[in-house]
């Protein structure tokens, strides 16, 4: 170990074994309610359909992506799914496997961000690097995002691993090889990462120059790397054209072509329409919303940003530069993020992870440097305040306001129904919170509302005479029949099995089947 590590006041051993204990109680919690919160979402059968079509032997293809469904899919970077692929041929197909793929990435990504506050003691003492961790894994939009089948927890383990070999000590060659590889997972782990990255290594620049330019080059020698893989990929199993034509229409590039220049500027400042997502709200959210998975507030995200500019304006350390160029990072890192993403493309509420999980790290080091210095003032009891107040925010609410409800929340009864109701080579067309329980037992299934390509009117190669059951919202039939054509009986209660404990759910639906 080099000379210029120090070991903490706490014996690793016993560090180590805390950070498990919140690890696995963190992962026992998740898995616990890993069906019941949150609702399955508008994005959750889109991003698990390529997986899960590989697991019932139709190749990696997807029906919800506005591809034919014998095409490779291409509807986005492929490393969430090919994982999710794994977990389904090792553990079976259903809505806990695929969340509980996120859970361990959530816990994988922190203990790696752990690791690398020790390592580089950035966070020196093992009680300030706990409560980092406790932070990490709790705020209060990311627990939410983090529980949703979505790539977003890949690109936060990609993250952390980059995070992580680049704050390892033992060997400079070691830590450039190590981080360039880590760096490789970024473009195949999610698009965001690419304008993500490129903020990060400019904010950095501005605040510290050059002090660590071997590092960099390696990092984004990694990503180009990661990028060649992706273009490898694609132009083997399908086309690279065929993956830019889904993806470009939703970054700026293809925004800002596909309108008018005062147009897609105009939506960008002031929103499509009142209540989505604006120039104002990409910062942290509506403070207003609990609900929109768009404009949902990062209240946890607030109070710690808002808890480090005082700390850090009152400190004995502002005349130091080094500090102040600290200081000046993780301000423009949070404020300069946002709306630069937001016009790349957008920020939304899944995404605030990426500044929040910076300013959990963030507001652990500068308390633990001003700990003492605050001791017996009513900030330093505030401060306190304000990190358990994010801290509940995050995994204790979100768990909390979901027991109450959980037999409504169940997905069970609709899987029940399902499996009695679907026959064998069935092709169905369902409600997006139906999806799951339909696809483990239908032939194909198509979703009438699904967002972006997965919208029903951009459908291809719909085999309309073999579709045989229709699982519905009541808004959703007139859209799905003038599509499909035929004539459609619904089915009464006593006819669905499982109906009465269906109906007291969030998925309860109506049935069809097409009649003779």
């Amino acid at each position: 170990m080099p000379d210029n590590i120090t070991l903490p006041t706490t014996s690793r051993p016993n560090e180590l074994f805390r950070v498990l204990a919140v690890l696995i109680s963190f992962l026992i919690v998740s898995l616990a309610v890993a069906t019941i919160s949150p609702t399955v979402g508008s994005d959750e059968a889109g991003y698990t359909d390529p997986a899960a079509n590989y697991y019932f032997g139709n190749g990696f293809t997807s029906t919800l992506w506005g591809q034919d469904r014998h095409a490779f899919w291409c509807g986005n970077v492929p490393l969430y799914q090919l994982l999710l692929c794994v977990c389904f041929k090792v553990f079976g197909f259903g809505l806990f496997q695929a969340r509980a793929v996120n859970d361990f990435l959530v816990v994988a990504a922190a203990f790696l961000i752990w690791a690398g506050v020790r390592q580089s003691e950035m966070i020196k003492t093992a009680r300030w690097r706990l409560i980092c961790l406790f932070l990490i894994l709790s705020g209060s939009a990311s627990t939410i995002t983090f529980r949703t089948i979505r790539p977003d927890a890949t690109m936060f383990f990609a993250c952390a691993a980059v995070f992580f070999f680049s704050t390892f000590p033992r060997s400079a060659c070691l830590r450039h090889v190590l981080g360039a590889m880590a760096a490789a997972l970024l473009p195949v782990a999610g698009v965001p990462m690419l304008p993500y990255l490129s903020l990060w290594l400019m904010v950095w620049l501005f605040c510290f120059g050059l002090k660590a330019w071997a590092q960099f080059a390696s990092i984004c020698i990694g990503f180009a790397g990661g990028v060649v893989l992706l273009i490898l990929f694609y132009g083997h199993f399908a086309s690279f054209k065929a993956f830019l034509d889904i993806i470009l229409p939703f970054t700026a590039f293809g925004g800002a072509a596909g309108n008018a220049g005062e147009s897609f500027l105009s939506q960008k400042l002031w929103g499509e329409a009142p209540g989505t997502d604006t120039i104002f709200t990409c910062f942290f959210g509506n403070p207003l919303s609990t609900v929109d998975p768009k404009t949902l507030c990062d209240h946890s995200a607030v109070l710690l940003f808002i808890l480090f500019i005082i700390l850090a304006a009152r400190s004995r350390n502002f005349s130091d530069r080094q500090f102040r160029s600290k200081v000046l990072f993780v301000i423009l890192f949070t404020l300069v993020v946002p709306p630069v993403m937001h016009f790349a493309g957008h920020y939304r509420s899944m995404y605030r992870w990426m500044t929040y999980i910076p300013l959990t790290v963030a507001i652990s080091w500068l308390m633990e440097l001003e700990w003492d210095e605050l001791a017996g003032t009513n900030l330093r009891r505030v401060a306190v305040v304000v990190v358990c107040i994010s801290l509940a925010l995050g995994v204790p609410v979100r768990t909390l306001v979901a027991l109450p409800g959980s037999s409504s929340r169940s997905e069970a009864p609709l899987e029940y129904t399902a499996a009695q109701l679907v026959r064998p080579g069935d092709v169905v067309i369902c409600n997006r919170k139906a999806w799951f329980s339909m696809r483990a037992h239908a032939s194909l299934v198509y979703v009438c509302n699904q967002p972006a390509r997965g919208q029903f009117s951009m459908t291809v190669d719909l085999p309309t005479n073999q579709v045989g059951l229709l699982c519905l919202m009541p808004g959703d039939y007139d859209l799905v029949v003038k599509k499909i054509g035929g004539h459609w009986i619904k089915l009464p209660d006593a006819e669905i099995p499982g109906s009465a404990a269906l109906n007291k759910t969030r998925y309860a639906a109506d049935f069809y089947r097409r009649s003779n």
